[in-house]
């Protein structure tokens, strides 16, 4: 029986996570990362200050450092093959199942559950307001929501959610990027934000609430298998406006998370 439910959980896992689509926007919550609404002329992000002086070297030449290029791309490829033959057929599947009301409501009960993690990441970049935003968000979506099954809290009240990560954290104290990283399963990354994203995910409640690994894992396969089939377009798009997608991919995920650490630093809340 554990045999069985650890294989399960395997190819679910991979199902849902060998993918940059869900890796990277569940990881920064960008669903809209290729909307013109939110970008510049260039692609860039608009809504945070520019570098002052004293910035990271990679950061001042708009790029990251990819000495692990080769190994970084064989991982792309491999995750970008299960994305194409087997994660969106499942997720598109998925879809067809289970009604999108249903699905919608699930992706807002497993972000209202992962509110206490942003919280203490607003609190370490001193963000009090921030905080206080999640504290509210979880509050109203946990009790008049029905256990954040609805985002009552931006509908009723325009509290919006968000966005607060350990390595977002790291950024705003200084730490820089380190170097790409493209993990297998989990897709892009940097040394700085595998260190954010290992803290994050150790700090969820799911893995403090629930002393079986199983179910645990099993939650992390439904949440990121949902949000994928209501955003089924989304890697299809970038592959298609993408020349070099490793290297649009590599490019997006720096410019929006040092975007991020931009906003934090000057205080701007979503």
């Amino acid at each position: 029986m554990i045999q069985k439910r650890l294989l399960a959980v395997f190819f679910l896992a991979m199902f849902s996570l060998a993918s940059p689509t869900v890796s990277f926007a569940a990881a920064t919550d960008i669903p809209d990362l290729l909307s013109d609404e939110d970008q510049g002329s260039e692609g860039h992000w608009n809504d945070a200050p520019p570098w002052d002086e004293d910035a990271d070297i990679n950061v001042a030449t708009g790029s990251i450092a990819d000495p692990l290029e080769p190994m970084n791309r064989a991982f792309y490829t491999f995750n970008d093959k299960m994305y194409v033959w087997v994660l969106n057929p499942v997720a598109r599947g998925y879809g067809k199942v289970v009604p999108v009301g249903l699905r919608t409501g699930i992706n807002a009960f497993f972000e209202n559950l992962y509110s206490p993690v942003r919280m203490l990441n607003a609190l370490l970049q001193g963000d009090i307001d921030k905080s206080g935003i999640v504290l509210e968000r979880f509050a109203i979506n946990t009790t008049v929501g029905v256990l954040g099954l609805a985002d009552v809290a931006d509908q009723e009240f325009g509290l919006k959610k968000q966005r607060a990560d350990f390595g977002q954290t790291l950024g705003i104290w200084g730490v820089g990027d380190g170097f790409y990283l493209y993990w297998p399963l989990i897709g892009p990354s940097s040394a700085r934000d595998t260190v954010g994203f290992s803290v994050d995910g150790l700090s969820r409640p799911t893995f403090w609430l629930i002393e079986n690994w199983l179910i645990s894992g099993e939650l992390v396969t439904v949440d990121n298998l949902n949000f994928l089939s209501l955003n089924p377009d989304f890697y299809d798009e970038f592959r298609k406006m993408a020349f070099d997608p490793y290297i649009a991919t590599r490019q997006a995920y720096f410019d929006y998370r040092n975007a991020l650490i931009r906003q934090g630093k000057a205080g701007i809340n979503d």
